[in-house]
């Protein structure tokens, strides 16, 4: 059986279409972090207990001792056939040349928007450069649990709230 290492290096030498560059864009703290985390644990990179508490991509001491993503860093992860090159970019305004960095080296970015914060101005200025490079974005919506235990709504006012949000994205 081939090693994640082995796989990643077969993929990048084959066709380059097996190959995606991802970015991570959203609003400080709607969980791009802890989204990227989960990916290391379902790819075998990090334990499914260490996912969300790690930030393994906030390698720097002052990520780590502030909490937040203040560089963009990468990552690689093997979904066959597919390697993707994922990059967390910063969601704090602060560090939006980062994001713009970021923006540059992927091919489609994922738009993580916490179900309960919402559209937030970093939202849209991040979804604004990203249509400007070009690229596909898919709207992930993050931290669902927060609908009932915070929100505590039922499963109609959970699904009005969503499309809400889901219209607020595409109105960016």
């Amino acid at each position: 059986q081939m090693s994640n290492r082995d796989v990643i290096e077969a993929l990048a030498l084959a066709v380059p279409r097996t190959t995606r560059n991802v970015s991570l864009i959203a609003h400080v703290d709607h969980g791009k972090t802890t989204f990227a985390d989960s990916l290391l644990a379902s790819n075998g990179i990090v334990s499914c207990r260490q996912a969300g508490k790690l930030r393994l991509l906030d390698s720097r001491a002052d990520e780590q001792e502030r909490g937040i993503t203040m560089k963009a860093s990468a990552t690689s992860l093997v979904f066959p056939p597919l390697l993707i090159n994922l990059v967390d970019s910063p969601g704090h305004v602060d560090f939006s040349g980062e994001v713009a960095d970021a923006l540059v080296l992927a091919d489609i970015s994922l738009l993580l928007l916490d179900v309960v914060e919402g559209v937030c101005s970093q939202t849209e200025s991040v979804l604004r450069r990203a249509v400007i490079h070009g690229q596909q974005v898919v709207l992930v919506l993050n931290k669902l649990d927060r609908l009932r235990w915070e929100l505590q709504l039922d499963e109609a006012k959970a699904y009005a709230h969503i499309k809400h949000l889901i219209e607020a994205a595409n109105s960016c």
